[in-house]
């Protein structure tokens, strides 16, 4: 399983594919709508990107699409050590996207590590 990683300061997309519950097939996403929240993780966990719609990409093949702003990724904090494969040594944030579609309703999905790297430097895993 890969990991999840987001540049600290920069433009951010990603494609996320959705299948129907317990099945490979893509989920038909024709009228559906998505959001992705993102929060820091632990005790004190506080949501840092709240509800940024995704938009679909690819409805029958069941895609949502989401960009992120240079804005919205400028302040994210990222572990300060990398690891032996190329990733920042912790996750700093989870994720949540809601998905309401109108065959199976609303539908959530966890993320629970994302990695931030700053992009002042080179990500060694990219």
């Amino acid at each position: 399983m890969s990991k999840f990683v987001i540049p600290e300061g920069r433009a951010f997309e990603c494609i996320f594919p959705i299948k129907q519950p317990n099945s490979p097939t893509p989920m038909d996403l024709t009228g559906a709508s998505g959001t992705f929240t993102m929060s820091t993780i632990g005790k004190g966990s506080c949501i840092v990107l709240d509800k940024i719609p995704m938009t679909v990409y690819d409805a029958l093949n069941g895609k949502f699409k989401l960009s992120l702003t240079t804005e919205q990724t400028t302040g994210l904090v990222s572990s300060e050590a990398f690891e032996e494969d190329g990733y920042p040594l912790s996750a700093t944030y989870k994720v949540l996207l809601e998905i309401n579609q109108s065959e199976y309703g609303q539908i959530f999905a966890n993320i629970p590590q994302v990695y931030i790297y700053d992009s002042g430097s080179t990500c060694p895993a990219t």
